[in-house]
């Protein structure tokens, strides 16, 4: 008796202790998904969780706010042609749009190299090659000239192929060209 005694006090002891929970504080962040990521590299990922995950530490040059409005992620003001940031031209017959694009100072990568057109332009590229497959081909391929501002890495203008009323919704997303022209 004396031993069912102890053991019912010390399972009641584990089980009260086990109730006992760390107070929460913001050095931990704990994520539940059901699926697992397929890749973080943005050009190819097409799965839900890997989307998720990447917007945890990259960031594309558009996204859709909280109340479904484009807004710059990494740009300073989406170019329309109110403020003179986009214009419509005619080449041969075709309407078409040239958009005027600064990204926001100060955009680092991990290792700490600033984040220029360079990167946007790399992306642009990689993804229109035939020997790479991505989930959106017309995302970039609606683009037909990528220029980088010879005086300011910062800046660059794209020309599309056609004159749409959603050409600022241009998502894309950078690649480090520090690091993967060399391989590309």
């Amino acid at each position: 008796m004396l031993l069912k005694s102890k053991l019912l006090f010390i399972t009641a002891i584990l089980a009260v202790s086990g109730m006992a929970e760390a107070k929460p504080t913001n050095k931990q962040m704990t994520i539940g998904m059901t699926q697992e990521f397929e890749t973080f590299n943005p050009l190819v990922m097409s799965m839900a969780a890997s989307y998720y995950s990447y917007y945890m530490v990259g960031r594309p040059l558009v996204a859709i706010d909280s109340d479904w409005n484009y807004t710059c992620e990494l740009c300073t003001e989406l170019p329309t042609l109110e403020s003179g940031k986009a214009k419509l031209i005619e080449e041969d017959g075709v309407k078409k749009v040239v958009a005027n694009w600064e990204l926001k100072p100060n955009l680092k990568w991990g290792d700490g190299t600033q984040l220029t057109a360079k990167d946007l332009k790399l992306s642009w590229e990689i993804a229109l090659s035939n020997t790479v497959s991505v989930p959106s081909k017309e995302t970039y391929s609606r683009v037909e000239e990528f220029t980088i501002d010879p005086r300011n890495p910062l800046k660059f203008t794209t020309k599309f192929k056609e004159a749409r009323y959603d050409f600022y919704q241009w998502i894309v997303r950078p690649i480090p060209a520090h690091i993967e022209a060399k391989v590309w």
